[in-house]
């Protein structure tokens, strides 16, 4: 009978260690479900140099992949650092963490430098950089491979940058400024270690870098525009002038209702209200227009058959329109496949890049294309020399392929 009673215990003894070894074990098992199905950071914006591209993951981290060199005669590389992985590699195939930096908002990416603004309003650039203007009487070869910080402006909305003597900033006030030589309206050509506004700009809503011609975007519609002209790429100019260097910003006649705008290698892009592209500048080549000629447009041209825009982008000769239902169309020159369509045959009038929906937001390099996705993916196309497409490969690919680790 003793033995009897003793049982119950032994059973409620052998029931609580089950109950809670089974219990830690449990609660070992949610943790590591909970790690492993833990939401990953991904993609909110992109943009692209002329080899490298970039993207902006939601926790405010910044990535980059391509070129990390700047190429100098006789097809010599030297490295120049616009990955900002702060390694002397000179190309990365896949997405690659920018070094100490954290928190950005905003992300530009040039000829052999990129640009990052980040919550605080400060400003911080890698690569190419401090370089002397070719008006200056040469280049240097100074580069950073990690972010520095850009002193003396604050308040800053917006950053665009295409080599580092064509940088702009725009303020929350309207106003662009630059520490650029070639943007003075003074015409001199020493940079100066401060910032200076760009007198004759207000109430700017976007700003857009070419190759040596800059954009401005009013809240009113109108556009303006300053820099090197060459081939049309300043509107209303005589063809038949001598090429030559604008100072002062202009408004750029014929257009009205303007919602947004980009720039290009020797051309311009505006979007209207109506959801139609113009374009100007340089055209007789590739058809950079999209207008279905190829000649240069001294004025605005309408962008053949394209309705229902709601972005767009200019690469070094392509182009590139998103539209409102999450459609990508191309335009221009093919060669590397940066158009999507599947071919490599240059296209006058816009043609559907293959395979892409769901489309938030579109960039456009030298001769590679990147979307970004409604699900945070990130998708190039191109040309894919030095791994600029992010795929992890170094050949052209002539329909989207999705970028690693995005």
């Amino acid at each position: 009978m003793k033995e009897i009673k003793q049982l119950p215990l032994l059973f409620i003894l052998i029931i609580a260690l089950n109950a809670l070894f089974n219990g830690c074990a449990t609660m070992g098992y949610m943790k590591i479900v909970s790690e492993k199905t833990k939401p990953s950071s991904k993609a909110i914006a992109i943009s692209c140099g002329n080899n490298h591209s970039l993207a902006l993951k939601d926790d405010g981290t910044v990535w980059a992949w391509g070129d990390n060199t700047i190429h100098i005669l006789f097809g010599g590389r030297i490295l120049s650092g616009q990955l900002g992985n702060g390694t002397t590699v000179k190309e990365k195939h896949i997405p690659d963490s920018v070094v100490d930096l954290i928190e950005v908002m905003a992300i530009s990416g040039g000829w052999s430098s990129s640009i990052a603004l980040k919550k605080d309003g400060t400003i911080w650039v890698w690569g190419e950089y401090n370089s002397v203007p070719p008006r200056g009487g040469g280049w240097s070869l100074a580069y950073q491979t990690k972010p520095v910080q850009l002193i003396g402006l604050g308040d800053t909305k917006v950053v665009s940058v295409y080599k580092t003597h064509c940088l702009l900033v725009l303020k929350n006030d309207g106003t662009v400024w630059t520490w650029s030589a070639d943007l003075r309206r003074d015409d001199t050509t020493v940079n100066r270690p401060e910032p200076f506004q760009i007198t004759g700009l207000t109430d700017i809503t976007a700003i857009a870098n070419g190759l040596c011609h800059h954009l401005a975007l009013r809240s009113d519609g109108t556009v303006w525009e300053w820099g090197f002209d060459s081939d049309g790429v300043l509107n209303g100019d005589n063809p038949y002038e001598v090429k030559h260097h604008e100072t002062t910003p202009a408004q750029v006649t014929g257009l009205t209702d303007t919602t947004a705008i980009a720039a290009g290698n020797k051309r311009s892009l505006a979007l209207k209200n109506d959801g139609t592209v113009w374009e100007w500048g340089e055209n007789e080549h590739y058809g950079q227009a999209g207008d279905d000629t190829a000649v240069n447009k001294y004025t605005p041209a309408q962008v053949k058959e394209l309705t229902g825009v709601v972005a767009i982008t200019a690469g070094g000769s392509h182009s590139l329109a998103l539209k409102n239902d999450g459609t990508v169309w191309a335009w221009g020159l093919n060669t590397h496949g940066s158009l999507g369509d599947g071919t490599m045959v240059d296209k006058y009038t816009p043609v559907q890049v293959k395979g892409l929906t769901g489309v938030v937001a579109i960039v456009a390099g030298g001769g590679h294309s990147i979307a970004l996705k409604n699900d945070g993916t990130v998708w190039a196309w191109g040309e894919n020399e030095y791994g600029q497409l992010g795929d992890n490969t170094k050949e052209d690919k002539i329909i989207p392929v999705q970028v690693v680790g995005l």
